[in-house]
């Protein structure tokens, strides 16, 4: 179990033990709980992972300003755009409503598999900062064309990301048609 699915069990109010006893409604409580911990792992990953790629990105993007390298600031631009997407495609992904009754139905199953994706996102986003770090110290060291390589390699790993995040949609639609039609038999 990880740390954040202890930290959601941890703070159950008395409501929420209270509906873990009622026959019925324990199923629905566990699966809210895991659709809280997927919401708190995107959350940390645009906080952690995402925002400190967006300062670097920014701080380059300013010292290429101060030095008016004027041939790279619009390359970095778009890489900010690029990760502000990102950011709110994480931040606002589908996660699954598992109500008592709900027209399309998804079980733990499927709300483990989104968010063991989810976690795996934090491992494809090490390459980004790497590069982002990497853009930020050859900018830095006035490394202009050296920056336009990394910027360039950090743009196809973001289409990568990019590819990932519409999989983890696709993969949500199937599995919410699956569940709208078994929930009509």
């Amino acid at each position: 179990m990880s740390d954040l699915e202890d930290f959601v069990e941890k703070n159950r109010g008395l409501t929420k033990k209270i509906q873990l006893i009622i026959p019925g409604y324990r199923g629905y409580r566990i699966k809210e709980d895991l659709r809280d911990t997927d919401s708190l792992l995107r959350t940390y990953i645009s906080k952690t992972q995402i925002s400190p790629v967006l300062r670097l990105l920014e701080d380059s993007r300013a010292k290429l300003v101060q030095s008016l390298e004027l041939s790279t600031i619009q390359d970095v631009a778009d890489l900010i755009a690029r990760v502000k997407t990102v950011d709110s495609k994480i931040s606002h992904a589908e996660q699954g409503y598992s109500g008592i009754s709900p027209t399309y139905r998804i079980g733990s199953k499927e709300l483990y598999a989104l968010y063991e994706f989810d976690l795996d996102l934090i491992d494809n986003l090490g390459t980004i900062r790497a590069n982002a770090e990497s853009v930020y110290q050859k900018i830095s060291t006035n490394q202009y064309k050296e920056a336009k390589n990394v910027i360039e390699e950090m743009a196809r790993c973001l289409d990568s990301f990019e590819s990932l995040l519409e999989v983890r949609k696709l993969g949500f639609i199937k599995t919410m048609a699956r569940g709208h039609t078994e929930g009509e038999e």
